[in-house]
């Protein structure tokens, strides 16, 4: 209590005699443990060995403060910017915790750190070997799992502490947990199938001690469920200093490509390339206190606009083909082939930039087969594109106003929506555009005024009645995904229809429509407010 912030003193009274009164009531139990309040905590964790014969090491520590919902993002071994003697304290206690309980196996002894003090806190033990193990293997060249059966096995430990410590850490290491997830959307878990999946070339087969390694349980035409944690991949790289791991995980991470759900790779890059994570500002509020930079929605580039209403031209053209059958005389009416008419045809375009749900209404002209203007702006000049050719279906080059440029591409239909997922320069950018209901390429749910399920999951929760009237933002129904509950809202105003098959304990798929709020159902809604 001496010790206690000034301004939380008088709460901290009352918020006492209210846990102990609620303690009493449930457990009969008044007593309680305090904790120490640190203004600016470091997430620091040693990793253990010890086996059934007496002996027990520490394999360094981990930096793990990077962290969103309290879910580890990217971790590091050594944990920086500290000195050798908090190193070797750390690395002492988490051997003692692990010695005065009598355990045997790998484990993690983790600590609240202030960042201030340098001052350290036991906050628990995990008995098991975590996620980020890897980022340990790399620095020590100890194959942890391997050592781990050793020691079940009953077998003594192969290395001991002064050996560890002459040895010390070997450089430096990263681990970026990629997840299916939509960090727009407060980090909504997301599912799907995995239409496209690429890891860098180094990484294709797997090796322990490789400079760039991933760790990943996905491969391309899996579906991602909502059953379990959203982790699909651990991105892994080892260099000889942190600024050299860290512009390898940049590298990694650029060359990581991922389609058919949301993921948080984007946010990654954004993530590894802070000038504050660089600098080793770190603690657990960081993604908090970087929250401007690091989440609020960018604007597309009109460059990469232009390339993606260039390249959703040729590819439908090239599916109409391909599907139709024509060729010959019906080539004359491909509008790519506007030379014909001794003019360039130009056609309207409006798509949307998913991650910024930017509306975007873009001007194509055809110049030739292979050249394009497009006008992403009526501001500004349009983007001229040059000799855009097709290498592979995926695979594309052209010449971006005097730039050569190379990258990816994949088109795809989804819950009424034709996506297109561009890869340029290392980044990943997707687009949407709704599909006509007359369309013989229209997904049933493609109608105006539904709502869709934005992930698979359970209905936990139905809000509204058949035919209640509801206000835009109302909640409407609760998912239950991946253990987390999420309230899907009125997109408008308006009158609740076709509610009749969905109950408590449907299960939904992404995409799915749960309800309408239809275009009628609006004017009446809006009639009747009106008669009000």
């Amino acid at each position: 209590m001496l010790h206690c912030l000034p301004y939380l003193q008088e709460e901290l009274a009352h918020a006492i005699a209210s846990a102990r009164r609620e303690a009493a009531a449930a457990v009969g139990d008044d007593r309680l443990l305090l904790e120490r309040f640190i203004t600016r905590p470091r997430h620091v964790e040693v990793q253990v060995m010890a086996d059934s014969h007496g002996s027990a090491v520490y394999l360094f520590d981990r930096d793990c403060s990077v962290q969103r919902r309290h879910q580890k993002i990217i971790e590091e071994a050594p944990a920086p910017g500290l000195p050798l003697s908090f190193h070797t304290e750390i690395g002492e206690a988490a051997v003692r915790a692990a010695r005065a309980v009598g355990y045997v196996s790998a484990g993690t002894v983790e600590f609240i750190v202030d960042v201030d003090t340098q001052e350290f806190f036991f906050m628990e033990m995990n008995t098991r070997l975590q996620v980020e193990h890897p980022v340990t293997e790399a620095i020590t060249g100890v194959d942890l799992v391997e050592l781990q059966l050793r020691v079940a096995a009953g077998e003594h430990l192969p290395i001991d502490q002064e050996t560890l410590l002459t040895r010390g850490p070997q450089g430096h290491s990263f681990e970026a947990r990629l997840y299916a997830e939509n960090t727009r959307r407060n980090f909504l878990p997301g599912a799907g199938k995995v239409l496209r999946w690429r890891v860098p070339e180094s990484a294709r087969t797997f090796d322990h001690t490789a400079s760039i390694r991933v760790d990943s349980g996905v491969s391309e035409g899996d579906n991602v469920g909502v059953n379990y944690d959203p982790m699909i991949a651990k991105i892994v790289t080892h260099a000889a200093d942190r600024t050299s791991a860290l512009q390898l995980l940049q590298k990694a991470l650029a060359e990581t490509q991922v389609a058919g759900f949301p993921t948080n790779l984007s946010f990654l890059q954004d993530l590894s390339a802070h000038p504050a994570f660089e600098a080793l500002d770190l603690d657990t509020g960081f993604i908090e206190r970087h929250r401007k930079t690091l989440l609020e929605p960018q604007s597309v580039q009109p460059h990469v606009a232009a390339l993606a209403a260039a390249l959703w031209s040729k590819l439908t053209a090239a599916h109409t083909s391909s599907s139709t059958r024509q060729g010959g005389a019906f080539a004359a009416w491909q509008p790519g082939d506007s030379k014909r008419l001794w003019y360039k045809l130009t056609k309207p375009l409006s798509v949307k930039y998913a991650d910024a749900d930017q509306a975007l209404d873009l001007q194509i002209t055809y110049v030739s087969n292979t050249d394009y203007q497009v006008q992403t702006d009526s501001s500004s000049q349009p983007v001229s594109l040059q000799h855009l050719t097709l290498q592979s279906p995926d695979t594309w080059s052209a010449e971006v106003d005097g730039q050569q440029l190379r990258g990816n591409v994949l088109m795809h239909i989804h819950a009424g929506k034709q996506i297109l997922t561009l890869w340029i320069e290392g980044r990943s950018y997707e687009f949407r555009k709704a599909i006509p209901v007359w369309s013989k390429d229209a997904h049933a749910t493609a109608a105006h005024g539904q709502l869709t399920s934005p992930m698979p999951g359970k209905v936990i929760k139905v809000l509204v009645q058949e035919g209640q009237a509801v206000e835009k933002g109302q909640g409407l129904v609760v998912i239950e995904a991946m253990k987390m509950e999420h309230t899907l809202t009125a997109h408008v105003s308006g009158v609740v229809e076709g509610l009749s098959g969905l109950h408590v304990g449907t299960q939904v798929e992404d995409g799915q429509v749960l309800l309408r709020i239809g275009e009628a159902a609006k004017k009446a809604h809006a009639a009747a407010a009106a008669a009000g």
